[in-house]
Order: structure tokens, then sequence, then C-alpha cells
């Protein structure tokens, strides 16, 4: 579990898994506890994956952002020297 996560999401979501398979053995229960913490760290790799790409996005905007600003600053500097 990452620090930015709810343990009780994952309880409720383990407790939601165990009322709709309602396992009857100790091995049933088993393999639904595995597929509760499956799923949870399935879901967990997409919201680290949009994550990261959510600030590689930001980042290459910002970058664009700095490009746009000095090439206007160079032509600025041009029209000075050579109208």
């Amino acid at each position: 579990m990452l620090q930015t996560e709810d343990p009780a999401a994952f309880y409720t979501q383990l407790n939601e898994f165990i009322q709709e398979w309602q396992p009857v053995t100790k091995t049933r229960m088993h393999l639904v506890k595995r597929i509760a913490v499956a799923t949870w760290k399935l879901d967990q790799c997409v919201r680290v994956a949009a994550g990261r790409l959510s600030r590689r996005a930001s980042a290459a905007l910002k970058q664009w952002d700095a490009n746009r600003v000095a090439s206007v600053k160079r032509s600025v500097a041009l029209l000075e020297t050579d109208p």
C-alpha cells in the first residue's frame, strides 16, 4: 500500500468481494483475498501511471512555454537591430 492510499478503501473493496463471492471455505476465502489484492495492485498501477503521465505532460507544457518565450525574446531582439 502506498503512503497516499487509504487502507480503509482497500478493506472496503475486500469486503465487497467477500460479499459478492461469499466464500464458504478457507481456500475460497484465500482466493477472494488474492482477487482483491490483485485488483488493488492493478488499479494502483493505473493511478501511478496516470500521475506520472500528468507530471510529464505538465513539464512538457512548461518547457514548450519557456521555448516560446525565448523565441519571442530573440525575435524582439532582432527587431531592435534589423527592423
